[in-house]
This record gives C-alpha cells, structure tokens and sequence, in this order.
C-alpha cells in the first residue's frame, strides 16, 4: 500500500531528490503504480510519472531505465 511505502509523506518530499515510477500500459501491476502515483500526488511529494507502451517485460524495463539513467546521471 502507497501509505506503508510513504507513511510521512512530508519527511519525504524534503528528503527525495528524485522518485521515478514507471510501468507499461499493458503491465498486470499497472493499478498498483497508478494507486501510488495518486496517493503521492494528492500528498504533494514530487515525482515523476512515466508510463511505457508494453507489458511487464525486458523492453519497457530496459527503456524505464534509460529515462531514468539520463536523470539521475546529470
């Protein structure tokens, strides 16, 4: 659950200087991702939101982290 995961969702937006959610559009656990992103958009801990086209697979994790990389690598 997004509130076990950020229960003090104020300590984390001071604390995080980046949090990357992503999934594909076709992925099984996309629901999990989208309650997350919900629940830390209605807390206002910043983060980025990005969803991939595919399933649950090599191609959308190997794109996920590229977008990634190029952020955290700056």
């Amino acid at each position: 659950m997004p509130e076990e995961l950020v229960p003090d969702p104020a300590k984390a937006a001071g604390m995080l200087k980046l949090l990357w959610i992503s999934c594909g559009d076709r992925d099984g656990l996309i629901s999990i991702s989208q309650r997350t992103r919900a629940y830390l958009k209605e807390k206002n801990v910043p983060h980025v939101w990005h969803v991939d086209s595919g399933a649950h697979e090599f191609a959308v994790w190997s794109n996920d982290l590229y977008l990634f990389a190029q952020r955290i690598f700056r």
